[in-house]
This record gives structure tokens, sequence and C-alpha cells, in this order.
């Protein structure tokens, strides 16, 4: 799921003439979906999630080529090198088509109707597809599926970001970031963490 929300975040980013912010739905498989909010400001993306009643602040910046994860309920925040997605980049250029193209994606044939926008659907490999809305410079799709996971752009509005918003807020305590315990293959069973 994370993987697939780093694509999504830095989609949403490119080519990012715009300033912007909506609310999102994200699903993974048969689970519940997620509700969350996005705003985007150049190559940088604040995605927010409330999940269970915990709120997830996470900021991408990609030209900082960094990921910081912020938790507003014990004012913490951790930063982390940003990992190189093998979903879309930012493109440099106003040309959205043409740098899909380039990034290895083809565009089907034929339209859907995402959010009451008539999309084009965008195929790359087997499982990742965006529906790109043809009226809509700023956004780079409006719905993204990559393998299990559905992300969804619900509403949106163009709106001016404040730079505070991509970073942590002055006052928070950063912390370093918690290996991660291996995560076994499936049928496999759990081993203690070795120490």
């Amino acid at each position: 799921m994370k993987r697939a929300l780093l694509a999504a975040a830095i989609a949403c980013a490119f080519p990012a003439r715009a300033d912007w912010e909506g609310a999102l739905e994200i699903r993974q498989g048969k689970a519940p979906a997620i509700d969350g909010s996005i705003k985007v400001k150049g190559g940088k993306v604040r995605l927010e999630q409330s999940i269970r009643g915990h709120v997830f602040l996470t900021v991408f910046d990609a030209p900082g080529k960094r990921v910081l994860q912020l938790d507003p309920h014990k004012r913490v925040w951790t930063e982390r090198p940003m990992p190189t997605p093998r979903g879309p980049p930012s493109c440099p250029t106003s040309d959205t088509d043409g740098c899909l193209r380039k990034l290895g994606y083809e565009k089907e044939a034929g339209h859907e109707t995402i959010a009451g926008h008539a999309c084009s659907i965008w195929r790359r490999g087997g499982t990742e597809r965006l529906w790109r809305p043809d009226d809509v410079a700023e956004l780079a799709f409006l719905r993204q599926e990559t393998g299990p996971v559905r992300v969804d752009v619900r509403s949106f509005r163009v709106a001016a970001q404040a730079d505070g918003v991509f970073a942590a807020p002055p006052g928070w305590t950063k912390t370093l970031p918690q290996k991660a315990s291996p995560v076994p293959s499936r049928g496999e069973p759990r081993r203690a963490p070795s120490r």
C-alpha cells in the first residue's frame, strides 16, 4: 500500500502547473476504503488519512528527495530519503500526455467518466492504469490503479498552498525512523527480530 501511495502522490504532483487540494479515497482489495485529503504545490504532496481515529500525515518532497511522516497526536516527525518509485515522477513539461508516453504509458481506446469528468485511460504494463481528465490540466489523474490498490480523487479545487503545509511544524520533535520488521513471504512463519 505504501508503494502505491508514493506512486500516486508523485503522479498527483506532475506537471504541477498550479497548486491544488482535494479529497481522496484509497481502496486495497476488499478492505474498507480509506478517506483522505491531498494538497499539492510544485513537486510536493501532502497526504492526510484517518485510520481508526488516528491521523496519518505524509509529505512527499520530490525536489528535496525526502519523505516526512508526521504524527500530530505525539507532535513528532520523521524524515526518510524518498524511494525511487516505479510510478510517474514529476514531469518538467506542460505536455503531460507526451510525458506519460515517455514513461511507458500507452493510451487505450475509449473514455470513461470519473467524478463528472471525461477521462482518457492510460496503461503501463499489466497492472498500472491512470484515468486522466481531458478538461483539467492540473491533474495527472482522477483515478489510478496499481495492482489491487485504487486511488480516486473525489473532489479537487485549484488553491494556493502555503509552504508550511509541506514542512514539520515548529516545536515538534524530530525522531529517528523505526526499522521495519521483516515481512515473511506467504506460508513462512514470522521470526522474532534479531538483537
